[in-house]
């Protein structure tokens, strides 16, 4: 549960460009100013380039904000997830070209654990997470955009904060849950073979 003024950010994913975490530290560091409390976590792995990526912390002077952590086990992620307030998860496509494909896994988690997501319009992200109903959506490339959505999920009041975690919960349920996809997809082959 979200306290008034406090913002726990999290991502959780391998670092490694496309996932984006040098703008989530950019755009943490410029929404900071204007969320006293906030804190982020980084979870991965990828030693190299979590090095780059404390580095960066270190020259914006927000490495005591941000905790780095090694890659959540998957047994033990739900309930890691619980302890934060928004998921935040900037994918971008690389610079060698590599993309996400599709909608990370990871954002399911995060939704069915009722974490409201700020990520960008990359790939098939946008089918999951629904610009302001479920999460905030942003340009690839743009940690101005991904620090007003922080400005925005930090001020926003408890009822809304709730309908947003409601709603993100809701979206993996009824839309992404294995059970029903598979009746869904059982009936298509039905018709398929008539």
């Amino acid at each position: 549960r979200q306290q008034a003024g406090r913002l726990r950010l999290v991502q959780v994913a391998s670092f490694v460009e496309k996932k984006g975490q040098e703008d989530t530290i950019r755009a943490f560091a410029k929404a900071l100013p204007d969320c006293p409390g906030a804190a982020l976590t980084l979870a991965g792995d990828g030693d190299a380039r979590r090095l780059e990526l404390q580095r960066l912390a270190r020259r914006l002077g927000i490495e005591a904000q941000i905790t780095f952590r090694d890659f959540v086990p998957y047994d033990q992620l739900r309930s890691f997830l619980t302890e934060y307030d928004v998921f935040i998860h900037p994918s971008r496509t690389a610079s060698d070209q590599d993309s996400e494909g599709g909608i990370p896994t990871i954002l399911f988690e995060a939704m069915a654990a009722g974490l409201p997501v700020i990520s960008t319009r990359h790939c098939d992200i946008p089918q999951l997470v629904l610009h302001g109903l479920n999460g905030f959506l942003a340009p690839e490339y743009d940690p101005e955009a991904l620090s007003a959505f922080i400005r925005t999920v930090y001020q926003m009041p408890e009822a809304d904060m709730r309908a947003f975690r409601q709603a993100a919960r809701r979206q993996v349920v009824e839309n992404y849950d294995i059970a029903g996809v598979g009746r869904d997809l059982e009936l298509i082959y039905r018709g398929l073979v008539g």
